[in-house]
Parts: C-alpha cells; structure tokens; sequence
C-alpha cells in the first residue's frame, strides 16, 4: 500500500509543481510581491495536500486490514459504515479498534467496539484504542491498565474478582471473558 500511496503522492505532486510553475512564472511579471506570495502560498498549500495524501494512504492500509480480518472489502465497507454511526468514535479509531480484536481474535464487531468506545467516553482522556489496549493486556493477566477506567482485578486461581463501582463480578481469566465483562459495564454504567 505504501507504493500505492508513493504513487498517488507523486501523481499529485506532478500536477501540483506545473501548476505552480505556471502560477510562479504568471508571478514574476508582476514583481517581487506576487512571486513571494505564490511562493508562501504553494508551501502552506503542499503541507496541506501532503497531510491529506497521508491521511488517505493511512485509512486505506487500515481498511485493507480490516479487510482482511472481516474476509473482505465489501465486510470492512460494511463495518465502516457502521461504526461512522457510533457515537463520539472517530472512524479512524473504530477501524483501528477493530483491527486490535480481530487481532486478539476477538469479536470485532461494531457493537463490541461501541462497548469499548462508551467506556472511553465516561473516562476523559482516554480513547477506544485506549480501552482496546486495557483489554489486551488483561486478557495476558495484567490488569494495571484497567485501573485507568475505574476497573480493579485480582486474580483468583483460574479466576479474577472484579470490582467496579463497588459491584465485585468473578470472571474466568482470558481474553474473552474481559470482552464480555467490558460489553456488560458498557452497557450498564456508561
């Protein structure tokens, strides 16, 4: 994806310095000042068109992976569409959050990703990602991260006591099993 994007920057860069070129030389038959404000305007206006082909050639390599994880393009159209619908999530991010699962071999569905991104929203500061990360590292045994969203564990043989807002739940210990946690408090306290 990177040649592509390499491509798509060098196609832009292409029709933008011609352009430019025309506009610079259009510039010096009217004197110094048109010249130096075509020159700053092509800077600014290049730093701008660079961050838009980054931003572009960024979302296509995560939705390539989302692709890939969903068994195809028209499955991350489709998970795309629908986390434009959550709430308070950038697309950007849900995508992102969805790759992490699929990754973990989770369910990364948009309503488990709304699950983590409510979560976020009831803990300023933090992001979906934020969360996605919390529950990896749960899902290895380490819980310090959950502290970050009011969450304490204890491990308890095959086991961890869970206590949030002074409510104590048992879950088995895995990744699954924080998931499912997760989506419950998501969806009663958030």
């Amino acid at each position: 994806l990177s040649n592509v994007g390499g491509g798509i920057r060098a196609r832009f860069a292409g029709a933008g310095g011609a352009a430019v070129a025309g506009l610079r030389g259009a510039a010096t038959s009217l004197g110094a000042g048109a010249l130096a404000a075509v020159t700053g305007a092509s800077a600014i206006g290049g730093g701008v068109l660079q961050q838009v082909v980054s931003r572009g050639s960024d979302f296509a390599a995560n939705r390539a992976a989302l692709a890939n994880n969903l068994g195809g393009r028209q499955e991350a159209d489709d998970q795309i569409a629908g986390l434009r619908g959550v709430r308070g999530l950038g697309v950007g991010d849900g995508i992102a959050t969805s790759n992490r699962l699929a990754g973990l071999g989770l369910d990364s569905g948009v309503g488990r990703v709304k699950d983590l991104a409510s979560i976020a929203a009831g803990s300023p500061g933090k992001s979906t990602s934020d969360v996605a990360e919390a529950l990896a590292d749960a899902g290895t045994g380490e819980t310090e991260r959950l502290k970050e969203f009011g969450i304490k564990a204890k491990s308890v043989g095959d086991q961890f006591e869970v206590t949030f807002k002074g409510i104590t739940t048992t879950i088995e210990k895995g990744s699954a099993s924080w998931q499912d946690y997760l989506g419950k408090i998501a969806a009663s306290d958030f």
